[in-house]
């Protein structure tokens, strides 16, 4: 819907209030654990990932009825990934 030269997406102008989307994305970095304890500087290639068939990055989506329940659910997830 256009009003005066601005296009009008949702019924409802307060933000907080509408359908929210989440993209979460993330990389996975594997290094190698020295004698002394140290981490190697250098992580597994791309390439060393895809021998065991897995990438070194992942994504996932979340949508939530409005802005609160989109960032809950984005908590939630995150929380339950940390363990």
């Amino acid at each position: 819907m256009d009003s005066g030269g601005l296009t009008i997406i949702d019924k409802d102008p307060i933000r907080a209030n509408c359908p929210h989307h989440a993209t979460i994305r993330f990389t996975v970095e594997i290094v190698k654990r020295n004698t002394d304890g140290s981490l190697d500087t250098t992580p597994l290639s791309v390439k060393t990932f895809n021998r065991y068939g897995i990438s070194n990055a992942a994504e996932f989506t979340l949508d939530g009825l409005n802005e609160a329940d989109c960032i809950k659910q984005v908590k939630d997830k995150l929380e339950r990934l940390n363990g």
